[in-house]
């Protein structure tokens, strides 16, 4: 059994790493993390590439601004868990 966390993020910077920590520290079952950048001003993506280099299992999508369903949704079609949490 794999879970996927699919974490829509825009403008997120502030509160990401510790979205990730949270998995990281309570998740006991093999898991994924997907992180959507949905078109962030701010330093976003810095702190997912930064996220992306200490967890392997963490994955960065980027997309220009769609919306939360819209980067849940592409979050959704990039899984491979048998669980999606977002």
């Amino acid at each position: 059994m794999v879970v996927s966390f699919v974490i829509p993020c825009y403008n997120a910077a502030k509160t990401l790493r510790e979205a990730v920590s949270s998995i990281e520290r309570t998740c006991s079952v093999p898991y994924e993390i997907i992180i959507v950048n949905d078109g962030s001003t701010d330093d976003t993506e810095q702190v997912a590439t930064e996220i992306l280099q200490r967890n392997r299992y963490a994955q960065l999508i980027n997309q220009s601004n769609k919306g939360v369903n819209a980067a849940r949704e592409l979050g959704w079609s990039k899984s491979s868990g048998d669980y999606i949490c977002f």
